[in-house]
């Protein structure tokens, strides 16, 4: 797994050097896994990262001469988020975060193909990850993209096995109950079944009332982790061939009060404040 816009491997140089492959692999499991902004139970879970996320930044607005102080207001947060602002968001960043109710993840899955251990092609897709909450809704949706299909020399990539699983992994209180629509998981598709295909659509909803904090917030956490696992078809091998998880931002249900509805539900890690007064400014 690399970062979305990494540059490709280059077949010659691995051919030339085996042992990029094994730094590689080293690489994938040091890294962070959670945001550095993650909150509450969720960030011990995993490694947090060492730097923050990738965040949005709203157009400036001039404030008017003639307005009054108490006139003040701010605009509602986004609540959708394109592909394309996603992978312009990552960058070489694991999380991109545009609002506490549109964010997204995303990696490069990169496969060397051998025959008798020799490298002898190449290729990689990506894996974009984008939950997004509509307004006065307690239900996340996230939506899986499957790009940039890229492959090179001899390899058996249009029969090899993607499977993504999206989950919750952990819940607090683990007495909560949500329930799950959508695409049903795990799902299986081969690189020539994803090539142009639609989006894939999980969702995830919690009912009010089962917070562990208190009756005013009733806040709900978990950890949602999106995976994909690869398998190469017969008479084939590749390396690496495991796949490996995208995080999303732990996701977060409560009613605080500044949200419209008081029945609302977000996901954390989008500002300093994420709960109480300072909220308001949301």
């Amino acid at each position: 797994m690399r970062p979305v816009n990494a540059e490709p491997l280059d077949l010659a140089e691995l051919q030339q050097q085996p042992s990029k492959l094994r730094v590689l692999s080293s690489e994938d499991t040091t890294q962070a896994v959670l945001p550095r902004e993650t909150l509450g139970q969720a960030k011990t879970f995993a490694p947090l990262a060492t730097e923050a996320s990738a965040r949005y930044q709203p157009p400036g607005r001039k404030p008017l001469a003639s307005r009054a102080p108490t006139a003040v207001s701010f605009p509602e947060p986004p609540h959708t988020m394109t592909t394309q602002e996603c992978v312009a968001g990552l960058a070489t960043k694991t999380f991109y975060i545009k609002s506490r109710y549109a964010l997204c993840s995303g990696k490069q899955f990169e496969q060397v193909w051998l025959r008798n251990g020799e490298p002898v092609g190449t290729s990689h897709f990506d894996v974009l990850a984008i939950g997004t909450i509509p307004k006065n809704s307690r239900t996340i949706t996230v939506t899986y993209y499957f790009t940039d299909f890229t492959a090179a020399k001899e390899n058996g990539a249009a029969a090899m096995g993607i499977t993504t699983k999206g989950s919750i992994t952990h819940l607090w209180p683990s007495t909560a109950a949500y329930t799950q629509g959508g695409v049903k998981m795990p799902f299986t598709r081969t690189w020539s079944q994803l090539l142009g295909a639609d989006t894939y659509k999980h969702t995830l909803t919690v009912a009010a009332g089962q917070g562990s904090d208190s009756a005013k917030t009733d806040l709900i956490a978990a950890v949602y982790v999106p995976n994909i696992s690869l398998k190469a078809p017969p008479a084939w091998s590749s390396l690496p061939i495991t796949g490996g998880d995208l995080f999303m931002l732990p996701p977060r249900w409560d009613k605080a009060p500044y949200l419209p509805s008081a029945e609302g539900v977000h996901q954390a890690g989008d500002d300093a404040a994420p709960h109480g007064e300072e909220g308001r400014s949301r």
